[in-house]
């Protein structure tokens, strides 16, 4: 004969819900999950600008990238970005993010490429910039690389 154990009021746990993207804790450092770094990119207004121009003898292109993110936008996306804290976390982890970096001089040199489909781009020196103000994310790339004619072009 089967008897049912006594109830003790405790419901099993049910199934888990799924979140949105945060700010994940891994040791004694904050990263940025992969979720919420590709809300920033998906909710991002990218504005580019440059050109190459004569420098010191060489041709160089100076080239500048703005990335713009509405915070409200991304809070629906991820999560804790409602105070202060929460948004001054957010900056402290793209700041020290090398998958955002990469993908913003990534984005950078791009567009370089484009403004300069004849040349070939040397090595660049990139500056990134990141801050919090009037309820935005910006990210700010500035390009800076030697620009040479294409191989193409030196065997006409």
């Amino acid at each position: 004969m089967r008897t049912t154990p006594p109830r003790t009021g405790r419901r099993a746990p049910g199934l888990a819900k799924a979140q949105r993207g945060a700010i994940v804790g891994v040791g004694v450092r904050a990263v940025l999950d992969r979720a919420a770094e590709e809300a920033i990119f998906r909710h991002a207004r990218i504005l580019s600008e440059g050109e190459p121009k004569e420098a010191q003898g060489a041709t160089q292109f100076f080239g500048s990238t703005m990335v713009t993110v509405d915070l409200a936008e991304l809070a629906r996306d991820v999560r804790g970005l409602h105070s202060p804290q929460g948004r001054a976390n957010l900056l402290a982890r793209v700041e020290g993010s090398v998958r955002v970096h990469l993908r913003l001089l990534r984005l950078a040199r791009a567009d370089a490429w484009s403004r300069c489909p004849d040349g070939v781009l040397g090595t660049a020196q990139v500056e990134v910039r990141a801050r919090i103000r009037d309820g935005k994310l910006l990210l700010d790339v500035d390009l800076e690389a030697p620009l040479e004619r294409s191989l193409v072009d030196a065997t006409i």
